[in-house]
Parts: C-alpha cells; structure tokens; sequence
C-alpha cells in the first residue's frame, strides 16, 4: 500500500489533466501482479471477495476511455482467485460521488484504479483511501 500512497502524495493537490504513460492492457496485468505480493490484502478484505474500483470522471472523456479499457481488461478475471478471494469490479464516477471514503464503505472496495483525472483534488482520494484502508493503483 505505501507506494501507491507515495504515487498519489507525489501528485497532490488539484492536478491537471492527466495522461497515462502506460497502456492499461500493461497496467492492469502489472496490477494484479503487484497485488499478489500483498499478504495483507486478503485479511484487509471488506468482504468476502476482493472489490477493484475504477475511479474515473465521467464528465472527462479521456477517464471514461480508460474506465471501458480497464473493464475489458478486468473482464476476463471477474471471480478469479486472489489472496484466496474472488475478485469483483465497479466503476465508481467521482463526478457523482461527493463522499468518496463512504463510498468504499458501501461498496466494500479494497482496492482502486485511479483513470485520469481533470481538476480533482487528489487529497481527497487519499485521505478516503487511508481511512478505509484502501490500496490504490
């Protein structure tokens, strides 16, 4: 979890639009690799299954692109084995979700994939992250 923390710290503060330097069809594998190396996260887990957030905004073009591309991505693993738990994804718009750490709550999220963001403070998805316990890529 530090050096998602760490990524996010780096990029404080209200941020321009983003661009992503990396493909997601290698991001979401690399993801899901990382997240092997986790031995916390399946006793971390809010629930039965590990719950993968895609934040994005759907009022910015570029996040909803990379939301679809990272479903297709995830598709294929819904209900795999992960930290001996099935894994789930949601997408979760930030244009439209004003309580972001309740959120996580409600929807049990252990880990989130953040798409490129426009004008969000990213100090607000870090302070909900460190609050619920909440990995982020």
């Amino acid at each position: 979890m530090g050096w998602a923390v760490i990524m996010l710290s780096l990029l404080a503060g209200k941020a321009a639009a983003q661009e992503m330097e990396a493909p997601v069809e290698v991001q979401v594998p690399l993801l899901l690799k990382i997240l092997t190396f986790d031995r916390k996260l399946g006793e971390r887990a809010a629930g039965d299954d590990i719950v993968i957030a895609i934040l994005y905004q759907g009022g910015f073009r570029a996040s909803v692109i990379a939301r679809d591309a990272v479903q297709d991505q995830l598709r294929p693993v819904t209900d795999s084995i992960l930290a001996g738990h099935p894994i789930h994804w949601l997408a979760l718009d930030l244009d439209n979700t004003p309580d972001l750490a309740r959120a996580f709550a409600e929807q049990r999220v252990d880990v989130i994939y953040v798409a490129p963001l426009r004008g969000i403070g990213l100090d607000r998805i870090r302070l909900a992250t460190r609050a619920k316990r909440v990995t982020s890529f």
